[in-house]
């Protein structure tokens, strides 16, 4: 996921019928705080994201009725988009040498 921007995964289940799909971060249930949601159709979402914060491990569950259950688990790794300092090429004279 890309630091400051909105990351959004599925929980990668499949059946009929599906009774719940819970998220958790290293045996947290979430959401946990105001950035992050999840949906009834088992999307967790997380705004802004944060390389401090959001880093880890992430574990889906989908159960049915009878308490069957299916796990996955995935690692959300945060990168920082890289930031172009403004630039300028001075005076340059055809025939000078830039420097």
């Amino acid at each position: 996921a890309v630091a400051g921007e909105t990351f959004r995964v599925r929980c990668p289940v499949a059946g009929y019928p599906i009774e719940s799909i819970t998220w958790a971060k290293e045996g947290r249930v979430l959401p946990n705080n105001r950035r992050q949601e999840v949906s009834a159709t088992g999307v967790f979402s997380i705004r802004q994201v944060s390389q401090k914060e959001d880093r880890g491990a992430y574990t889906c569950t989908a159960s049915d009725k009878q308490g069957n259950t299916a796990t996955q688990t995935m690692h959300l790794d945060i990168v920082v988009p890289p930031a172009i300092r403004p630039f300028e090429f001075g005076t340059v004279i055809a025939g000078m040498r830039a420097r």
